[in-house]
């Protein structure tokens, strides 16, 4: 490649001249290219016509550069295709995207695909695997805006109807966001989550903030609110500790304003989990948080399905060692190797590999979305059946701590299938 006219291509494209860039790019992709050079060109052509606002053509660039497999940066390209998927409504397809630029080792962006991941499932109606998504983009330390993240993780919180863990989000976004325009939008937002919990007097200091400077409007719900909060407010005879002057006033201002940007004084962008009460919060809490909006019963809807396996148990007794050993649940592989090897197989292409046929693509992709890649799971118990089994699973993060999970498994042939896996937390009967 004709390395004098790439660079003068990436002028272009640093130059914001899109167009001529993505000429210079093309005209070098149809020469004569090294193992690493096809990726590369069409990389930077796809990102040209994204900002071209081209999506659909973008997609068979970047096609074009994951067949590239010299190529170092696979994992910046699969995460653009799902943006671009994104762009184009197609936030399901986007997931599988994602879910390979995060199996990437060479990644250096994992923020940008939890995001992206993040956003889709918002839109596909999944707020608490929205909210997983978010927060782990605000916790990846590469992440030179954590505040963005924080706040989709509010927006995430007030779908699940937790406007405290909301204004916790919103809160803790405002101590890394110094931009104007951006904090104003945050102090709206952080001013309805205050009126959902019924915190009226810091709602209308929230709402004044965010209209201070004259350059941000309300929008029609935030209007409601502050109106709500007003006329809430002049009964309430008593203020809170952090308007009165309390330590939380004290540490920011005295006049009940909301905290002033205090970036930290390290290089890390990312606050002590001791200092900030957001950063303690787990991944399975989150999912409580969704399980609790759902009827009490749910987990016992298969009552008859459960009468029909105990008749099984009654007649697989008779047929003596032999049944009985398929009736617990042994095979070949075992339901624990494929416990195992479906952890495994998160972010890779193989994901799919142990499921079994009659689970849709989809419910795969959203079903594997939860299963962090690195996990290390731990068989706590199984409920083993002739047909079926359910293994309740601990799987301990990358990052420390766990997450629960029950794996549904079918049997096919000799071993199993996975058919399904549901987040779990304690307080689950």
């Amino acid at each position: 490649m004709d390395q004098a006219a790439f660079e003068r291509a990436q002028e272009r494209y640093r130059a914001k001249d899109y167009a001529s860039a993505y000429t210079s790019f093309s005209a070098l992709a149809a020469g004569p290219l090294q193992p690493g050079e096809t990726g590369e060109l069409y990389h930077m052509m796809g990102n040209c016509l994204v900002r071209l606002n081209r999506q659909a053509e973008a997609l068979e660039a970047y096609q074009n550069a994951l067949t590239d497999t010299a190529y170092g940066k696979l994992g910046a390209v699969n995460s653009n295709m799902g943006m671009a998927l994104i762009a184009l409504g197609r936030d399901e397809e986007s997931l599988k995207y994602f879910n390979a630029a995060l199996s990437d080792p060479n990644y250096a962006s994992p923020y940008k695909a939890f995001s992206g991941m993040g956003s889709a499932l918002l839109t596909l109606g999944h707020p608490a695997d929205a909210g997983i998504a978010y927060r782990r983009a605000a916790l990846d330390e590469g992440n030179p805006n954590p505040a963005k993240a924080l706040m989709n993780l509010g927006i995430c919180f007030m779908a699940l109807n937790r406007p405290d863990d909301a204004i916790e989000a919103y809160s803790t976004a405002l101590e890394f966001e110094s931009r104007p325009a951006s904090r104003n939008r945050i102090c709206a937002n952080l001013g309805q989550a205050y009126v959902a919990a019924g915190r009226n007097m810091e709602a209308i200091t929230a709402f004044e903030q965010a209209t201070a400077d004259g350059t941000y409007r309300l929008s029609s719900a935030a209007t409601s609110d502050f109106a709500r909060a007003q006329t809430a407010g002049l009964t309430e005879t008593q203020v809170t500790p952090a308007m009165s002057g309390g330590p939380a006033a004290q540490q920011g201002s005295t006049t009940g304003s909301l905290p002033a940007v205090q970036m930290p004084e390290s290089e890390s962008i990312i606050p002590s989990a001791e200092d900030t009460g957001f950063f303690t919060i787990t991944e399975e809490q989150i999912k409580e948080m969704e399980q609790a909006q759902v009827a009490s019963g749910r987990r016992h809807r298969h009552t008859g399905l459960k009468v029909f396996i105990v008749i099984l148990v009654i007649v697989v007794a008779l047929l003596g060692a032999g049944a009985y050993a398929v009736f617990k649940g042994y095979g070949y592989p075992s339901s624990q190797e494929v416990v195992s090897q479906l952890f495994a197989n998160a972010g890779t292409d193989q994901a799919a590999d142990v499921w079994d046929s009659a689970v849709s693509t989809q419910d795969v992709t959203r079903a594997m979305a939860s299963i962090e890649p690195g996990s290390t799971p731990s068989i706590t118990s199984m409920d083993n059946s002739l047909t079926s089994s359910t293994a309740h699973v601990t799987a301990t993060l990358p990052e420390g701590g766990s997450v629960s999970y029950d794996v549904g498994l079918v049997r096919s042939g000799l071993s199993f299938k996975v058919n399904g896996v549901t987040l779990t937390y304690a307080s689950m009967s």
